[in-house]
């Protein structure tokens, strides 16, 4: 059976709702039936074969909902959001489908995990501690040193993130979060990885410009930096024992070198994936889903151009009026520009990265164009508060 038949003739259980993965399934041909907490856009339900509106269990499934899922004779599995690795998992032993066993994907979940079997596999971390009800607070302080870092184990895109630069501060959030570490000095970079048998058969390097605003596709990295991150990726892969798929790694540039921050499996969020696309000339959302068909594509090796996105949020206030909105639809390496947002609304704190009033892309031969790009934007576009 060639490519092109069996995708048409295979039905996809997609696991939490992305639209572009949507939109990827539906160009290769799948069946598509939806399991995520919340239906999906109206527009969209036409889409797919079925809906299940259910939790994402990060459990065994209910023996009901593994009944109807069996049904459906579902060839694939794919989770595409940060809530939805574990329950793919579930989901593939459930309809016994091959695929990531759960001890990988809570490595790659579980924060608490995650660092802990990255330390003893020798992979430099930030010092860290688990919370418990009887952590002591004076192990805390010598252990990690202030300022500290207080997280969820499960959550990215800084979701619920604390920091305490004191003992009074330090004493309340610790009993609301799950892990403590040291905050980490440096610059911030990210590697997306394709994954097919073990084996990389792309991977991107972004670039935390403007840390929660700016992210560049590729990264600006000395040959010997380049090199080193390379590396690192290439190892937590391996000791992780990843095997296919697609992961988003998170690491720190220090004076040390590279720290290891975390390891996501899945794709990113920030408009990463757009980025991909733009900066290669490929479709990441096409090549994953054909890999964790088993039938990958070849995506190219290098980028074609540089890419940037620019994530709006001028902070809690008011809006007093925005400027220079027609000055920059002019600039002709905007390639898409979204703004949410007018005079006289409210805008609430940000809560995490993905918190936005609008966004723009930016594409251009390279990275000093990029850089020139963004340069413009700032000296014409402001938001203004009261």
């Amino acid at each position: 059976m060639d490519k092109k038949t069996f995708m048409k003739t295979s039905t996809l259980l997609l696991v939490g709702y992305r639209t572009k993965a949507v939109l990827a399934a539906k160009e290769l041909g799948f069946n598509i039936i939806l399991w995520d907490e919340k239906k999906p856009p109206r527009k969209k339900r036409i889409l797919f074969k079925k809906i299940f509106t259910l939790p994402l269990y990060e459990t065994k499934l209910p023996k009901k909902f593994a009944y109807q899922l069996k049904q459906e004779k579902i060839n694939l599995v794919s989770g595409v959001t940060e809530k939805s690795v574990i329950p793919s998992v579930f989901a593939r032993q459930a309809l016994q489908l091959p695929g990531t066993p759960l001890k990988v994907a809570n490595r790659c979940r579980n924060k608490i995990v995650m660092k802990t079997f990255a330390a003893k596999k020798n992979i430099k971390v930030t010092p860290f501690m688990a919370l418990r009800k009887n952590t002591n607070i004076k192990t805390l302080e010598r252990k990690l040193s202030y300022p500290i870092v207080l997280k969820y184990k499960d959550r990215s895109g800084r979701r619920g993130l604390l920091i305490a630069r004191n003992k009074k501060k330090l004493r309340v959030m610790m009993h609301k979060r799950d892990l403590a570490e040291r905050l980490i000095t440096g610059k911030e970079f990210s590697i997306e990885s394709l994954i097919y048998n073990g084996k990389i058969i792309f991977k991107n390097i972004t670039e935390y410009y403007d840390l929660y605003t700016i992210n560049i596709v590729p990264a600006g990295l000395a040959p010997k930096q380049h090199k080193l991150i390379n590396k690192l990726n290439e190892d937590i892969i391996k000791k992780f024992k990843i095997k296919q798929g697609m992961t988003h790694l998170e690491c720190y540039l220090t004076k040390e070198g590279f720290i290891f921050g975390e390891i996501a499996l899945r794709p990113p969020g920030g408009y990463l994936m757009d980025l991909i696309k733009i900066a290669y000339h490929f479709d990441p959302w096409l090549a994953l889903l054909s890999i964790e068909s088993g039938k990958p594509l070849t995506p190219p090796q290098k980028a074609k151009n540089a890419a940037a996105s620019w994530l709006l949020h001028p902070g809690s206030g008011k809006i007093k009026t925005i400027q220079g909105v027609k000055e920059i639809k002019k600039i002709k390496e905007i390639s898409a520009f979204k703004i949410k947002m007018k005079e006289g609304d409210i805008i609430q704190k940000r809560k995490g990265t993905s918190d936005e009033y609008g966004h723009f892309f930016i594409k251009a031969l390279n990275r000093k164009k990029i850089l020139n790009t963004i340069k413009t934007i700032k000296h014409k576009f402001h938001i203004v508060k009261e």
